[in-house]
Formats: structure tokens, C-alpha cells, sequence
């Protein structure tokens, strides 16, 4: 997708926001309203992608500051999960957490496919610390007089 294009859809992300602050226009809207909006706002591409290829924005435009704070919370505490747990559990999963944030950015990764794999991460990560399963990261020793 070409820079313009991608533009286009966080400005009508960005307008959907200004529109319904609180709540946004509702689950799966985006696509509906962007269309509008481009039309609307005269914005230099057409929408015609079905999500805003950011899942930060697309939350916003769909559920408002609630969900975007909503999932930035769920983020953050996750994150501080990971990093107060010293296992190779937290070692693994930390970084496709990182990936997914960083991803998010420039495209829309909740479709059904990662939705899964980030909800089976999650839970997976999350009762490995309710069983108490731990796998301890061992400091490597440097071999002397080598």
C-alpha cells in the first residue's frame, strides 16, 4: 500500500475520533465511516481498505478513548508481567510482544488469524504463571584462562 493511501486512512481514523471521542463509532465501523468521511473530508485517496492499517488508530475511530486506553492498559500490564518475571517463558514471549506493538503501527493486526495467535500467547504465558512453571534463565559462566 502506497504512503498516500495509508495517509488517508489515520486521517479518517483521526476524523472518526474527533466525531465520537468517548465511545467511537463502534466495533467493525471503520470501513463504513472512513468511506464517509473520505467523501466527506476530501481526502486526497479514496478509502477503500477495510481497516486503517494501525491498530492504535482503528481502536480509537471504533471504540473511542475508552478502548484505545482499554488496550494500551492491557498492553502495559502485560508488558509488566513479562518484565517482572525472570524465566525463559518472559524472555520468548517479550519480544513478540514488542513485535506486535511495533507492527501495529503501520497495519492492522486483530484480524482473525492474529487475533488467535496473540490471544493463544497470552493465555499461554498467563497460565504458565498460574500453574507456577518457571524456567529459570542461567546466568552463563565465562570460562577462565582460556
Amino acid at each position: 500500500m502506497k504512503t498516500d493511501n495509508r495517509l488517508s486512512l489515520y486521517q479518517a481514523a483521526l476524523f472518526m475520533l474527533r466525531e465520537k471521542p468517548l465511545l467511537g463509532h463502534g466495533p467493525g465501523q471503520f470501513i463504513k465511516q472512513a468511506v464517509r468521511i473520505s467523501g466527506q473530508h476530501g481526502l486526497g485517496h479514496p478509502v477503500q481498505h477495510a481497516h486503517a492499517h494501525n491498530v492504535f488508530l482503528e481502536t480509537a475511530a471504533n471504540l473511542g478513548v475508552i478502548g484505545l486506553i482499554a488496550l494500551l492498559g492491557w498492553l502495559g500490564c502485560w508488558i509488566h508481567e513479562l518484565w517482572m518475571r525472570k524465566d525463559l517463558v518472559a524472555k520468548c514471549v517479550l519480544p513478540f510482544v514488542c513485535a506486535f506493538i511495533v507492527g501495529a503501527q503501520s497495519e492492522y493486526t486483530f484480524d482473525a488469524n492474529n487475533s488467535f495467535l496473540i490471544f493463544f500467547v497470552y493465555s499461554a504465558s498467563s497460565i504458565a504463571t498460574w500453574i507456577g512453571i518457571k524456567t529459570p534463565v542461567r546466568p552463563t559462566t565465562a570460562i577462565h584462562g582460556v
